[in-house]
């Protein structure tokens, strides 16, 4: 289950025509991550008792970072005129928001308009949703500074050891993705839904690409889901381990890594031998060691290139990639001249 949220601010404005506008700047995440890209919407407006007041079609807007912004109830645009004085019925408004495959999804509860423009009272927020949202916006602005670096930065190559790692796809494939990702990270769990299924569909499957996996824990409990991946890896069975380790989020406890053993079908005995052993430690902080010899330091990283030996040596690439961007890299790695291949 992927959590959705939306943080807004929003204002009114009486045009000439005493025609209501509401003006809604949103602020969308998936699992604490900013979306990025176009981005498909639907609004209304509903009374106290969840009547539909007044709604929008399809409103197509584009979110940079994770915030969007919607001009409601312009005569000329898309979303249609508001009925005069609906805004002085203290409506709420509901969003609901469409991004393919998935279909449309509400976000969250519908938004009470009445005194949006005046300050909430400081106890409305408590002292753990304050921390929340301050840990929200520092990675949105460390991810941001991340993206923002890469986009201006010149391509980068660099070479990594391939290590014993999981792997998927034909050993013989063309072109080989090293991904360095933590299972407590909301842009990683990003990638495993919508990025991953696509590039196993679209080039593991047709041999162009192979996969390989490696970890780079961020916080406290990022440590032992990875141990967890690596003895999933050891019993053969780490590719179906990981959507499910994805899932346990943050609610990553013992008790929810003996129930993940179970719903991965691994053997339990083997599993607690190697979770609680040093072999899996050792590999999860080889892991480390690597990705800190890379100057790789943040997830999700990737280094899409070709194998050469031992290594892999490509570009490197980090955070939220668009789809498009993974397509133009790949046609260029797999149509380079010869002399370029390395």
């Amino acid at each position: 289950m992927r959590s959705l949220t939306c943080f807004a601010a929003f204002w009114f404005l009486h045009g000439p025509a005493s025609a209501d506008i509401l003006n809604y700047r949103g602020r969308l995440t998936v699992d604490g991550a900013p979306v990025q890209g176009a981005a498909q919407f639907r609004f209304a407006l509903t009374a106290s008792d969840g009547t539909a007041l007044w709604s929008t079609g399809d409103v197509d807007l584009m979110v940079r970072s994770g915030v969007y912004d919607v001009r409601l109830g312009e005569p000329s645009s898309k979303s249609g005129q508001l009925p005069n004085g609906i805004l002085q019925q203290a409506p709420k408004l509901r969003i609901w928001w469409n991004r393919p495959p998935r279909g449309w999804q509400q976000l969250g509860e519908d938004v009470p308009l009445a005194g949006a423009v005046s300050k909430p009272p400081a106890a409305e927020i408590t002292g753990a949703e304050a921390k929340a949202i301050l840990a929200e916006l520092k990675e949105l602005r460390e991810l941001v500074h991340q993206q923002a670096k890469s986009a201006d930065a010149p391509r980068q190559f660099i070479t990594v050891p391939m290590g014993d790692s999981p792997a998927l796809g034909q050993p013989g494939a063309p072109l080989v993705l090293m991904e360095f990702i933590d299972f407590q990270s909301g842009p990683c769990r990003i990638y495993h839904e919508d990025t991953y299924p696509d590039l196993v569909h679209g080039y593991v499957e047709t041999g162009k690409l192979r996969i390989v996996s490696r970890h780079l824990p961020q916080g406290a409990l990022s440590e032992p889901t990875a141990r967890a991946a690596v003895c999933a890896y050891r019993q053969g069975k780490y590719w179906e381990a990981r959507t499910k380790l994805f899932a346990l989020g943050s609610a990553a406890t013992p008790e929810s890594i003996a129930n993940f053993t179970r719903e991965a079908g691994l053997d339990s005995g083997l599993f607690n031998a190697c979770f609680s052993g040093r072999e899996a430690a050792d590999a999860v902080q080889s892991d480390v060691r690597t990705a800190a010899a890379a100057g790789i330091h943040h997830t999700p990283t990737f280094i899409l290139g070709r194998r050469d030996g031992d290594n892999v040596t490509g570009i490197l690439l980090s955070g939220i990639i668009p789809q498009g961007t993974w397509e133009a890299e790949i046609y260029k790695l797999l149509t380079a001249p010869a002399a370029q291949k390395k």
